[in-house]
């Protein structure tokens, strides 16, 4: 039979040790200086105070990837930008944590009230909510912007089709005016122009004739998807083609 006991998993005395080696470790990875050392004494210049590390680092990965591609050597991290990520992950990912979940456990399991509880829980609990909320909203507004990003891309690419198609018609309309009448042409008119079966139903749009006069013929490609594209193309004698666009989304 299992017994309870109160005593914790971590000693005391160990945890201001770990603490200690957890915030060394990430010194010495970010404060030691690059392979040529050019870059020290610029702290004061550079330094930002700041809760979220990961935009300086994107920043420097992006401007150092774009150097790159342009045939640039990429300046080295200084010690400033160095220290901007440090602070950073130690207040976002190690203090607010720390005080938040110690205070809290200090405050449930002490009978007694302590004066440095609650400042001490307030101040983990606004880091970990300043750290942790803003990307959160970041990312669900970044999903909306990609979404309205991809339907504008696909409005793009069906009415680049659709214009593909009128224009085909519109040749066809013009090769049938320039026939003879014994050809199967309009002997120098759009009059009795009929679009074919091929070019007029597709998958994503459908074509039709609205009107054919002697020296204008008029089209219109109606979108078979949600976005209720239409398109008009008038296409005159010498072949010059005018586009109408009509949409509305759902």
């Amino acid at each position: 039979m299992n017994h309870k006991t109160d005593r914790p998993e971590i000693p005391a005395v160990f945890r201001p040790w770990l603490l200690f080696l957890a915030l060394a470790t990430l010194a010495i990875v970010f404060l030691t200086p690059g392979l040529g050392g050019k870059e020290r004494h610029q702290v004061s210049k550079e330094f930002q105070l700041t809760v979220f590390p990961w935009m300086p680092a994107g920043h420097i990965t992006i401007s150092n990837g774009l150097d790159t591609f342009s045939g640039i050597s990429p300046n080295p991290i200084s010690e400033g930008q160095r220290a901007t990520m440090l602070i950073g992950l130690v207040l976002s990912l190690v203090v607010g944590p720390t005080l938040l979940l110690v205070a809290w456990r200090q405050w449930k399991t002490t009978m007694v009230p302590r004066r440095w509880h609650p400042p001490a829980l307030l101040l983990g609990g606004v880091l970990v909510v300043s750290t942790m909320v803003p990307p959160v909203i970041l990312a669900a507004s970044q999903w909306n912007a990609l979404e309205s990003m991809r339907r504008v891309q696909d409005l793009s690419r069906e009415r680049d089709l659709m214009i593909h198609a009128l224009g085909k018609v519109g040749r066809d309309a013009l090769q049938f005016r320039i026939l003879p009448s014994s050809l199967g042409g309009g002997d120098g008119t759009f009059r009795g122009y009929r679009v074919s079966e091929d070019m007029k139903q597709s998958d994503a749009f459908s074509c039709e004739l609205i009107m054919a006069a002697d020296t204008m013929i008029t089209l219109r490609a109606v979108s078979a998807s949600g976005s209720r594209l239409q398109i008009t193309g008038n296409v005159s004698s010498a072949g010059v083609m005018r586009f109408d666009f009509q949409e509305s989304e759902e």
